[in-house]
């Protein structure tokens, strides 16, 4: 009887310890997958603006009915619309790491310093003049 006793107690000790390694490998998997794709869409929105600035290279600024301009405003907004739901995402399965919070952060200032003139691009449309921030751009 107690070698049943002592042999179902192990039984539940394993069952139980089991259970918790189960539990570890997901929460590592999610974070992984939260990390991954947070960092996928922080190189998509830099290559969106990069296929903003690519607008540029020619000289003037390109009508906003141009087709490359639709397209790289298109592809801006969805990168920048994934790279919110990434980060989102992130900072809910990791919500307590700083040095996380810190990289997200400082990703957030840079994309903020590179993205100023997106805006007078789009009220200003072909009289933007781009040579007026090229420098800072370049630098940034």
């Amino acid at each position: 009887m107690l070698a049943a006793l002592l042999g179902f107690v192990g039984v539940l000790v394993g069952a139980i310890v089991t259970h918790l390694f189960a539990i570890s490998n997901e929460w590592r998997s999610r974070r992984m997958e939260a990390m991954v794709a947070s960092v996928t869409a922080s190189i998509r929105v830099l290559g969106a603006h990069e296929g903003m600035y690519g607008l540029f290279l020619g000289g003037g600024a390109p009508p906003l009915t141009d087709d490359r301009a639709i397209r790289a405003l298109t592809e801006r907004s969805v990168a920048f619309t994934e790279w919110r739901i990434a980060r989102a995402r992130l900072e809910i399965v990791v919500p307590d790491d700083e040095l996380l919070r810190q990289a997200i952060d400082r990703f957030n200032a840079v994309h903020a310093a590179a993205d100023g003139w997106v805006s007078p691009y789009l009220k200003e449309g072909e009289g933007f003049h781009f040579d007026d921030v090229a420098k800072e751009e370049h630098k940034t």
